[in-house]
């Protein structure tokens, strides 16, 4: 099913919109503008018919027990949505997309940012803000599964997909945490 996408944003910028409307949303609204103009944008969204959702195939990508939609970008692990944000999604893709391979903590932070973006404390912060956005990744796992597996960690360099296809894994969710 689609559903209609308006963006409420504090992020105006171009490169912003531009993407917004190029992944299908029917308009977007920077949060500044008040709330009389976001109800009225709303207002002629509907109007226009467009928020009636009609069934469409979704392309999904398998591997294993996880399912990637990226036209819509939703994960689900034995067909229940994970519930990932945009980022987590696109983190989880780009693990997917090279499994087996261990990603630096830097090229997974590009991947949630973009290049060259910098934020936490020191030359090194980054590393901090994945290692918490992993655990968050984990955790929605794992309220699914509880013996999901499959994102491995190599202190230091960054973390895997393992891309092992079957059933529960060798390590425990409590047991990922780091």
């Amino acid at each position: 099913m689609t559903l209609p996408v308006v963006f409420l944003t504090s992020h105006p910028e171009l490169v912003n919109e531009e993407l917004a409307f190029e992944r299908g949303a029917l308009d977007f609204v920077d949060k500044t503008r008040g709330v009389e103009i976001l109800a009225s944008r709303l207002r002629l969204v509907s109007a226009s018919g467009k928020l009636e959702a009609h069934p469409q195939p979704e392309d999904r990508i398998v591997y294993g027990e996880l399912a990637l939609g990226p036209a819509i970008h939703r994960a689900y692990w034995n067909d229940v949505d994970i519930g990932l944000t945009a980022s987590e999604y696109d983190i989880v893709h780009f693990l997917v997309s090279s499994v087996g391979i261990y990603r630096t903590y830097r090229e997974i932070y590009d991947v949630q940012h973009y290049e060259g973006f910098a934020a936490g404390h020191g030359e090194l912060g980054f590393q901090t803000n994945v290692r918490s956005t992993i655990k968050r990744i984990r955790r929605k796992f794992c309220k699914i599964d509880p013996t999901f597996s499959e994102i491995q960690t190599l202190p230091g360099l960054g973390y895997r997909w393992r891309g092992r296809i079957g059933g529960g894994g060798l390590v425990a969710c409590q047991a990922q945490e780091s």
